[in-house]
């Protein structure tokens, strides 16, 4: 029990220490987004992931109203900052980079769950370098997702159980080789926020993996500096401490008299 108390107490040091680094403020530039959608009219949000710590205090939702298949949105923020974009509620997109100056958006709203077409140098970098390196894995998943879909069909929804056990080896292995392109990826572009947000989509939504404290540890020192960069650096390194498989993390204790007490199981 003393150690569980301990650890708890660890934990909301290492929440309080990392809080207290992130309150610096920091410079604001501002950002400009016209967009064309595929849509007369209705609500459009520009939205921050729905982990809000990855953020400064002064980044909310933005909503605005489509006019004649147009939009319009702008705001400050310190940094290329990871967002998604919710269409009513028949649309949302996949993460994407808005970057300070200028920039275009255009949302088809028929391809849900997709990145949009965004013109800056962020999503530019994902039009070329990112996709060319995602490449073998978009194809592998395709011949995946169309041979899961054929032998659905073909066994009536009721696929053996030797073929789902082969189903779902193939499909973490897809996934791990996808780590590890990006882990690759950051390597290569130590300066990357395209690749910084796609870590924090992967952390948010995956949760902890040992890879992606590795993939962290190649970007640059002033990507890690950022807001968003402490932040993962901070949650990855606390998660680590609590992974299945990893030893206890040493602690020393004193009781009232300031003797020091052995560990002892909860």
């Amino acid at each position: 029990m003393i150690r569980l108390t301990l650890l708890l107490a660890t934990l909301f040091f290492l929440v309080f220490q990392s809080s207290v680094l992130l309150a610096q403020d920091s410079k604001l530039y501002p950002f400009e987004i016209e967009g064309k959608i595929n849509a007369d009219t209705g609500k459009l949000m520009l939205m921050p992931l729905h982990h809000a710590e990855y953020y400064p205090e002064n980044v909310e939702v933005i909503q605005v109203i489509v006019e004649n298949n147009s939009f319009h949105f702008s705001g400050d923020i310190p940094y290329p900052l990871g967002f998604t974009l919710q269409y009513e509620n028949s649309y949302t997109s996949r993460i994407f980079v808005i970057e300070a100056g200028q920039q275009s958006i255009t949302i088809n709203i028929k391809a849900n769950r997709e990145v949009p077409e965004v013109d800056n140098q962020s999503m530019r970098e994902y039009q070329a370098d990112f996709t060319a390196a995602f490449e073998p894995i978009y194809q592998r998943r395709t011949r995946y997702n169309e041979r899961r879909a054929g032998l659905r069909q073909k066994y009536q929804n009721e696929i053996p159980d030797e073929i789902a056990l082969e189903l779902e080896k193939e499909y973490k292995s897809m996934y791990a080789l996808s780590d590890s392109v990006l882990m690759q990826y950051v390597a290569d572009h130590p300066d990357s926020y395209l690749a910084l947000w796609k870590l924090v989509e992967l952390f948010s939504m995956v949760g902890y993996e040992d890879i992606y404290a590795s993939t962290y540890a190649h970007f640059s020192d002033a990507l890690k500096n950022t807001y968003p960069g402490k932040v993962l650096g901070e949650k990855l390194q606390v998660a680590a401490k609590l992974a299945p498989g990893k030893p206890f993390p040493s602690l020393e204790t004193v009781d009232t008299d300031l003797q020091e007490l052995p560990d002892q199981p909860c």
